[in-house]
């Protein structure tokens, strides 16, 4: 198990005090590569966004916006929201994963011979 992943089941079952901004964005960076953006001015300095996290009221149109608490430090509870997004895709990815196999098993199957025309 990775650091990072050894952090993130950290964040999901434990209190945790805030945690820093640069450990916030290595773990963002891990998880959502090409999602994850740093806003400049306003309180909103972080932000996620991916497609499979649409359809979750807790992101709206997409997206995850992580305040950071005097520039420095994340609070608890946008950690554990963090955590949830990465599950969120993760799992969607291995549903689609899954459904791929699905599809690649059938198409390689052998044919079933047709019955019907046995019986003429």
């Amino acid at each position: 198990m990775s650091k990072r992943d050894k952090l993130l089941a950290a964040w999901k079952t434990q209190p945790q005090p805030d945690a820093t901004v640069e450990t916030v964005e290595a773990v963002l960076l891990r998880y959502f590569p090409s999602g994850f953006s740093k806003v400049t001015g306003g309180s909103h300095q972080l932000r996620v966004s991916h497609p499979t996290l649409f359809a979750h009221p807790h992101f709206v149109g997409g997206t995850l916006s992580v305040p950071v608490k005097g520039g420095q430090s994340v609070k608890p509870f946008y950690l554990k929201r963090i955590v949830e997004a990465i599950e969120i895709v993760q799992e969607a990815e291995k549903e689609n994963a899954e459904k791929e196999n699905d599809v690649e098993t059938t198409t390689d199957a052998e044919p079933t011979p047709d019955t019907d025309s046995d019986l003429a």
